[in-house]
């Protein structure tokens, strides 16, 4: 199953330490990934991936409402090895409904990282809550429980490629429910690809239904190489705790259009 941890996050995930600090940092930093994939047959399902990071200063910066900026892009993921995954236990409990699961380490991957056991997802009603307990291991990581609403579905209008100069008008259904935000990422090939997709422009919204990218941020977008564009569009909850002086603990749901089905 191809790895999710981290990916939608990826442009919100910052490193607060100086350019010229010499000391090993001594954070401690939790990410639990709750994303919803097409199910088939039984509508949506979830996975939920999570990990756990020693001697860091990663924090989460939520995306400014109804902003956009310029990005690279990669169309595949790779695990950061250098960083250190702790060990928080051999499972990781995950409740959502009626039903309990759990997110085990897996096998095979040179970093400890937990996913859900279910390879065809769990079944949920997009909305509900998603708690998660996590055991913690001795000085490692300490116990810890998070929820997080789970991201409703939505549709949204095709985006369009505006001529030079004119703004990006966006549509989709707005949230059922605050603390939410709509973001946009489209990716195109730039001048400088080899063929791929290699930039992106990421915007993210106030999830009332509607918003305007200005015709400047637009230009890597319109003259995208050989038309090699798209567009993926998330809504996005997140939730963070301070579970002490040292140590973050963020869990962030996302509902995407288009939606992927889950890959074995």
């Amino acid at each position: 199953m191809r790895l999710r941890i981290l990916t939608c996050l990826g442009l919100a995930i910052t490193v607060t330490a100086c350019v010229d600090q010499l000391d090993t940092p001594d954070g401690r930093f939790g990410s639990i990934s709750v994303t919803a994939f097409d199910g088939g047959g039984i509508g949506s399902v979830l996975n939920l991936e999570a990990a756990f990071y020693g001697e860091t200063d990663l924090e989460f910066a939520q995306p400014a409402s109804d902003s956009c900026f310029t990005a690279q892009y990669f169309e595949t993921n790779a695990i950061n090895t250098n960083l250190r995954y702790l060990n928080v236990g051999e499972f990781v409990r995950v409740r959502t409904g009626t039903r309990v699961d759990s997110m085990f380490p897996i096998s095979g991957l040179p970093v400890r990282v937990y996913q859900t056991a279910r390879t065809r997802g769990i079944p949920y009603t997009p909305g509900d809550s998603v708690y998660v307990d996590v055991e913690g291991s001795g000085n490692a990581f300490p116990q810890a429980s998070i929820s997080v609403k789970t991201s409703e579905p939505f549709t949204n209008d095709a985006v369009g490629v505006p001529a030079e100069g004119v703004d990006l008008t966006l549509n989709w259904t707005p949230a059922p429910a605050p603390g939410s935000l709509m973001t946009y990422s489209l990716r195109y090939a730039n001048a400088f690809s080899a063929g791929t997709k290699n930039e992106q422009l990421f915007c993210a919204f106030v999830d009332d239904g509607s918003a305007t990218v200005p015709a400047a941020f637009l230009v890597g977008w319109r003259t995208a190489l050989n038309n090699n564009r798209e567009a993926m569009v998330v809504r996005l909850r997140t939730r963070q705790l301070e579970l002490d002086s040292r140590t973050k603990l963020l869990i962030a749901s996302t509902y995407s259009q288009p939606l992927s089905p889950l890959e074995p």
